[in-house]
């Protein structure tokens, strides 16, 4: 591959300039992602969710330029606070937002993700791990302008309650609370 196959096209890096303004990075923030659900035996085969501190996306087995894409995303959006805790699925709609995505800034999330969690699975990087209940994870998976609507087995589908922004909020505001003091200090280690 070619490493201008791995360049953002002129117009992407046009709309990224545009969302990644260049005021200071907050780099006290931690990113949360899912994990699939893994076999027993497997690790972190009980948690769902992983989050880490940005700095972890410098560390030197994360693949570049990747890495560093995702944590210019993480913490140069204007909307991040120090402490802050950020959804994947945050950063994606912060793209989509600017009129991007993740593949036309050449950055493999998946991989980045995927070496995040072998690399604190091997101890190298510090983490939490989570076991989230079905509905926090449904909410961490959608993006904050989704809507998406539960039912029971044996409802009706016109029956189906609504979900979105509001309780999406209310899940984040609860975890971050609930893991304040470890989210700090998380946030502040260094790599």
């Amino acid at each position: 591959m070619y490493l201008r196959d791995r360049l953002p096209t002129r117009h992407a890096r046009r709309k990224w300039a545009d969302l990644r303004p260049s005021r200071q990075a907050i780099t006290d923030v931690c990113l949360l992602f899912l994990l699939p659900d893994l076999d027993p035996g497997e690790p972190f085969h009980a948690c769902n969710a992983l989050i880490v501190g940005a700095h972890s996306l410098h560390h030197p087995q994360v693949p570049r330029p990747d890495g560093r894409r995702m944590h210019d995303v993480l913490t140069r959006h204007p909307h991040r606070h120090h402490g802050g805790l950020v959804f994947l699925s945050d950063l994606t709609a912060d793209l989509d937002r600017a009129g991007l995505d993740w593949g036309e800034l050449h950055c493999d999330w998946e991989e980045v993700t995927d070496t995040l969690a072998e690399l604190a699975w091997t101890g190298q990087i510090r983490h939490i791990t989570l076991r989230l209940p079905e509905l926090m994870y449904l909410l961490a998976a959608i993006g904050p302008a989704t809507t998406a609507y539960l039912s029971s087995a044996d409802s009706e589908a016109s029956e189906a309650s609504p979900i979105g922004r509001d309780e999406r909020r209310a899940v984040k505001a609860e975890l971050a609370s609930t893991l304040a003091r470890e989210l700090q200090e998380l946030a502040h280690q260094a790599p």
